[in-house]
């Protein structure tokens, strides 16, 4: 389906593979933070770390939300 352009409302977009690419990388990081946080503090206590996790991710949530994952065929612009 086609996400609607926010800036000339044409619905003639296509999906930037780049962009996917760098989202998807962000998101792997951010999960591999999360992963080394909860393996960090689970060896003082099993719920340590399940709480170090979950704030990790907690906290990085927006990362990524800057990068244009769309491009417009009607106007030329990317957006997310």
């Amino acid at each position: 389906m086609s996400k609607k352009c926010p800036h000339c409302g044409s619905y003639n977009t296509e999906s930037k593979v780049s962009g996917n690419i760098g989202y998807g990388l962000v998101q792997g990081v951010r999960y591999a933070a999360a992963g080394a946080a909860y393996v960090a503090g689970g060896l003082v206590h099993h719920a340590a770390g399940h709480i170090a996790g979950h704030n990790v991710l907690h906290s990085t949530e927006d990362w990524g939300d800057d990068i244009d994952r769309h491009h417009c065929c009607n106007c030329g612009r990317d957006f997310k």
